[in-house]
């Protein structure tokens, strides 16, 4: 089939789609038709009840290197189209992080600002040792966007967040290892087959479960036990009546590896 989009591409093989930001001659920067063309590829993925995990990842040696600064120095955008011209990438952002099925961030290289905070907003992250990140949003006098000032304090902690934001300064991927931005870092020529690898390996397992636990997890920090407790019941409820949860205790009474279908 050939590629509907201008600048994203999306593969599929083995339950896992691969979204592709597909702009690397400016470092797969956000322009305004990317990120209108980035809900309709999550339209799509979504339809598509093969597809059991998403990869994100960025074209040549960048992950994505935020927004089109090229094209706001050209443009010089009031304060009214610049809250206007994140609105599709809100938009996205919330489906995405809604997904249904587990995402992971493959993150190939440069990652910064809204570049950085796409690849938060994934449920795994795996690095290139080449990769580096940064909050550069105050060297040009901006603030994080992108869902970066809810995404970074969750997965650091809030002092730390504060620091590289107000700071603007480049971590690499060993200390956002550190840190806690990203869950692996591998070598770079490693990179993809670890990256895939793990995808299969989630594809092949109970996505549905894995569905469950993620509209869970997602809310865990805003509420309190009480109310998680309620939330764990009713996905375990949903789980028990799930086919996978059935195949499951027939591969365990037979002994045998389970063929998890995700439903």
């Amino acid at each position: 089939m050939a590629n509907r989009y201008e600048h994203l591409l999306i593969e599929k093989e083995g339950g896992v789609a691969k979204l592709i930001l597909n702009r690397p001659n400016v470092l797969n920067a956000l322009s305004m038709p990317l990120r209108a063309e980035l809900p309709l590829a999550l339209a799509e993925i979504r339809a598509d009840r093969e597809v059991r995990v998403v990869v994100l990842t960025g074209a040549g040696r960048a992950f994505c290197a935020g927004g089109d600064i090229r094209s706001m120095i050209e443009n010089r955008p009031s304060g009214l189209a610049m809250h206007r011209g994140l609105k599709e990438l809100h938009r996205f952002l919330l489906d995405f992080v809604n997904l249904d099925r587990p995402t992971i961030a493959m993150v190939n290289g440069h990652a910064a600002g809204a570049g950085a905070n796409l690849a938060l907003a994934c449920d795994v992250a795996f690095a290139s040792e080449a990769a580096f990140f940064t909050q550069a949003f105050v060297k040009i006098g901006l603030v994080p966007d992108a869902g970066g000032m809810y995404f970074l304090p969750r997965a650091i902690g809030l002092a730390r967040a504060k620091e590289l934001m107000f700071s603007g300064r480049t971590v690499d991927a060993r200390e956002a290892f550190e840190l806690g931005l990203v869950n692996r870092v591998v070598p770079a020529d490693q990179l993809e087959a670890v990256t895939l690898g793990f995808a299969r390996q989630l594809a092949q397992g109970a996505t549905k479960a894995m569905s469950l636990m993620k509209a869970v997890l997602n809310r865990s920090m805003n509420i309190s036990l009480e109310d998680l407790l309620e939330l764990e019941a009713h996905a375990q409820g949903a789980a028990c009546e799930t086919a996978d949860f059935h195949e499951g205790i027939a591969a365990f009474t037979e002994k045998r590896d389970p063929a998890f279908r995700g439903a």
